[in-house]
This record gives structure tokens, C-alpha cells and sequence, in this order.
């Protein structure tokens, strides 16, 4: 397993959870996978309704999105894997919503070996951000499902 992937239980606590949302429902499943930079959560490979097509994040455009956009295919699930994923504001589209757990250090470690280098900076302001994000808007009590990714 590779530092920044999602462990195999953590994996398949996710998908089995997802597996019983499943049952029974006609329309997909709308899943926000939160966590902090580098918690693992886009390593889960997971999509499933009708072709969507998005704007990435991106912090360089100063608009926050990318210029161009990316088309996904259908599917049953579809999984929303990014911070802030699970905002209140996201509430109405949002069916259940899971934490990827992991020790801020941890995730940090991550961070830097995705970059190719420690960026001091980024996580200065980066950091606190998140931090307040997991313990005011989105604290753990929040969330349908939390799973552990050491």
C-alpha cells in the first residue's frame, strides 16, 4: 500500500456501507468522502446515474476551478471526494457522508510526499483552515461514517 491510499478496512467499511445505501434506491447515491490533504480519500475507486461533467480545484486560477472541464460517466454512486465535501450547504444533494480519519501529522507526511516537497507556507494557512472546518462547520459528530486510514 502506497502512504496516501485508503487502507483495505478502511475500504471496505466504505463500500459496504455504500452497499446497503444501494439497496432499494432507484437514483444514485450521492457520497461525500471528506478528510484532510492527504487522508487518502481520492484513492478510493468508486463512481456510479448520469454523465456529469465539473470543474476541478484548483488554487492557482484564483477563481478556485479550473478552466477546463471533466466529464464523468454514469454511475450508481457518486462519490464527492474532496474537503468540504460535507458543508451544510451541500446538505440537499449529499445522501451520506463519511470521514476519512487521519492524524494531522500523518496527513501532512502525505501532503508532502504527493507534492514532492514540504510547502511550510501552504500548510500555514492550509492547516488552520482545515482545522477549523473539522471542528466547527464539520466536527466528527457530523458524519454518517468515519473511518480510521493510519
Amino acid at each position: 500500500m502506497k502512504n496516501n491510499q485508503l487502507t483495505k478496512e478502511a475500504t471496505l467499511q466504505i463500500v459496504s456501507a455504500i452497499n446497503i445505501r444501494l439497496k432499494g434506491r432507484t437514483n444514485p447515491l450521492v457520497v461525500s468522502l471528506d478528510g484532510g490533504s492527504g487522508a487518502g480519500k481520492s484513492t478510493l475507486p468508486l463512481i456510479a446515474g448520469e454523465s456529469v461533467q465539473y470543474h476541478l480545484f484548483s488554487f492557482s486560477t484564483g477563481t478556485g476551478l479550473t478552466p477546463s472541464s471533466v466529464t464523468d460517466a454514469p454511475s450508481k454512486v457518486i462519490i464527492l471526494d474532496e474537503i468540504y465535501s460535507s458543508l451544510s450547504e451541500l446538505s440537499d444533494v449529499v445522501d451520506f457522508k463519511v470521514l476519512v480519519d487521519v492524524l494531522p501529522a500523518v496527513c501532512r507526511y502525505r501532503s508532502n510526499v504527493r507534492e514532492g516537497y514540504a510547502d511550510e507556507a501552504w500548510h500555514k494557512q492550509w492547516d488552520s483552515a482545515e482545522d477549523y472546518y473539522f471542528s466547527v462547520l464539520c466536527p466528527p459528530s457530523s458524519f454518517d461514517l468515519i473511518v480510521i486510514n493510519q
